[in-house]
């Protein structure tokens, strides 16, 4: 598609369209396009201030996407640069994937299709089993 910005080629950035309010605005990442670059990515690494965060009209905090800001525009994120820009969120027992904004809204920390991922790949959290042999 024309004039959309893409992330490693497949699939291109979609635009947040007006079915979505906007929950908390991040700064701007014009500069840092095309994010397809090495270096360019690393600039986003850990940096949460670039993620922005929309919420559908009417719906629960489990409705919410990050988004990136290029220029006047959001544009939805993909897994990588999910993945970079929150590096350094570590799952732990007592993980809680909410928080508040400064204006007193509730947002997710973490993007839920990110949390599922880290569940996922997570070692710490997943139940040790122990093989034991018993010999008669």
């Amino acid at each position: 598609m024309p004039g959309l910005p893409t992330i490693f080629s497949v699939p291109p950035m979609r635009e947040i369209d007006q079915r979505y309010e906007l929950v908390k605005s991040g700064n701007d990442v014009a500069s840092f396009v095309p994010l397809t670059s090495k270096s360019n990515l690393a600039k986003l690494e850990k940096q949460e201030k670039y993620c922005s965060w929309f919420q559908l009209k009417g719906g629960t905090i489990s409705d919410q996407i990050p988004a990136v800001r290029i220029g006047n525009r959001y544009f939805t994120m993909n897994l990588k640069v999910q993945k970079t820009i929150f590096r350094h969120v570590r799952l732990h027992a007592n993980f809680k994937n909410e928080e508040m904004t400064s204006l007193g809204f509730p947002k997710l920390w973490i993007p839920l299709t990110l949390m599922k991922e880290k569940l996922r790949t997570s070692r710490r959290l997943k139940p040790q089993v122990r093989h034991t042999l018993y010999v008669n």
